[in-house]
């Protein structure tokens, strides 16, 4: 399985079968999680492993009762180091940046336990304070999400999809596709108008290179627009 693949397959599993997961698969995860791109190649994460069924039992109480979560082979709590960002990036590594940086290590397991034919899911909802006692976690590091792994006892529905172009914009926030074909629209007629002033200005001897500026924007146009695919 390629990452596009994995990427595209990928789904939230909330319920594991009681097939045992094998650690090695667990170790590979917990590496891809290392290999992801980090604000200064800090590293500022941690990852704790859960394997205790006692403990996995009842974390749930603290995740907003999600009591599918007991279903889990095993859990993988991601902590952030937030003091290490904000020595070298202040608040912004503080606040941002480790949150960035243990989300982009999440992404990695979660891709990788897709190869692997694990069942995943991304858990933020929980009580950080009852999480930080149960794991014996610092006061300077911060539980940033549970990852709940097993092999999953269903087929996970397809996603539904937001249209891509209801999500891009170019150049600008709020310039989509539509918009943009507008403001190309705009700007043609633009020129059209400074062509028009250069042949009144310059003399009728002189209409023959408004004419050609017009025709290469003409072609500008459409080739923007196949490129685009504007409609």
């Amino acid at each position: 399985m390629d990452v596009w693949e994995a990427i595209i397959k990928r789904r939230t599993v909330r319920n594991f079968s009681r097939v045992p997961v094998e650690f090695d698969k667990i170790a590979m995860m917990l590496e891809a999680g290392t290999y992801a791109p980090n604000s200064g190649n800090l590293q500022n994460w941690k990852f704790i492993v859960v394997t205790d069924k006692e403990i996995i039992k009842d974390i749930h109480n603290y995740c907003l009762d999600q009591v599918w979560i007991n279903t889990a082979s095993v859990l993988i709590v991601v902590c952030g180091l937030p003091d290490l960002a904000s020595e070298k990036y202040g608040i912004r590594g503080e606040r941002l940046y480790t949150t960035q940086n243990s989300a982009a290590a999440i992404e990695n397991m979660l891709l990788v336990a897709e190869t692997l034919d694990l069942g995943t899911a991304w858990i933020g909802a929980f009580d950080e304070e009852k999480i930080k006692n149960i794991f014996s976690i610092p006061e300077n590091v911060r539980a940033q999400a549970i990852i709940a792994v097993g092999y999953a006892d269903y087929e996970a529905p397809e996603k539904i999809m937001q249209p891509l172009d209801s999500q891009i914009y170019f150049n600008a926030y709020g310039m989509n596709v539509k918009r943009l074909d507008v403001a190309l629209y705009d700007y043609y007629q633009r020129v059209n108008e400074i062509a028009k002033d250069i042949s009144n200005y310059m003399g009728k001897s002189n209409t023959n290179a408004a004419k050609v500026l017009k025709e290469k924007f003409e072609d500008f146009k459409k080739n923007v627009k196949s490129l685009l695919e504007l409609k």
